[in-house]
């Protein structure tokens, strides 16, 4: 396995995690909108 796979994989993980949590914010931001609304 080439050393920049190693290096590259932790790195891509951080960027899905981010995405992920930016996408939950969102997601949580939106449902607490649409709970002030009712």
């Amino acid at each position: 396995m080439p050393e920049w796979r190693v290096n590259l994989s932790p790195k891509s993980e951080n960027v899905i995690a981010g995405d992920l949590s930016k996408r939950l914010s969102k997601w949580i931001t939106i449902t607490l909108q649409m709970a002030g609304r009712k």
